[in-house]
């Protein structure tokens, strides 16, 4: 019944089904908004999570738009934002990972990938079930973290040398899984994981 949009300078922008404006917000200071601020979100409930590329993350009522908590991270985020239960899964640029409550930010857990110079301009992507999360980071690493903990479980690469300086910056797809497997490809492979093993 609604539809929420953010413009160039970070303004979010609720609007009703018939297109009306029901609430307009903005989080950022000036400085912030000349960044032109990319977000990303995730919904639970009322609240909808929102990461941005210049290390910002936060919280908002749905129905009023106003902020629950904000938060300010050393790194960009590059990801997509996946939600179980009352926490949510978030990388940054530097392929850390982070566990952290929707009602207060409060982070849980994290665990730092390996991670090169060269930033991807691609969205990192994340699967979960109820025991893990999959995620696949900028250098190819599959890595299957304790969904509760945050400790390993394992990890796999699909980078080699070769490849990484034949194409110079990664580009891998996103990651899908089905039953016990998980999907994705690089700029040369398609793979079919065990997500149990790997």
């Amino acid at each position: 019944d609604y539809l929420i949009l953010f413009d160039g300078d970070g303004t979010l922008i609720r609007f009703d089904k018939n297109f009306n404006e029901v609430w307009k917000k903005n989080f950022y200071s000036k400085l912030e908004k000349k960044n032109n601020p990319f977000l990303f979100f995730a919904q639970k409930n009322n609240i909808l999570v929102i990461a941005d590329n210049i290390s910002k993350l936060y919280a908002i009522n749905i129905s009023t738009g106003e902020l629950i908590w904000s938060k300010n991270h050393s790194s960009a985020f590059n990801s997509e934002i996946k939600i179980s239960g009352d926490n949510f899964y978030v990388s940054d640029l530097n392929n850390l990972i982070m566990c952290i409550s929707i009602k207060t930010g409060e982070q849980r857990w994290s665990f730092q990938s390996e991670y090169k110079f060269i930033k991807t301009l691609n969205k990192t992507s994340i699967v979960l079930d109820n025991n893990a999360v999959y995620f696949l980071n900028s250098v190819g690493d599959l890595t299957a973290l304790d969904i509760r903990k945050g400790f390993l479980k394992w990890q796999i690469s699909n980078q080699n040398n070769t490849l990484f300086n034949k194409y110079f910056l990664n580009q891998n797809s996103k990651v899908v899984m089905y039953d016990d497997s998980i999907f994705f490809s690089n700029n040369n492979e398609l793979y079919s994981i065990d997500k149990t093993n790997g």
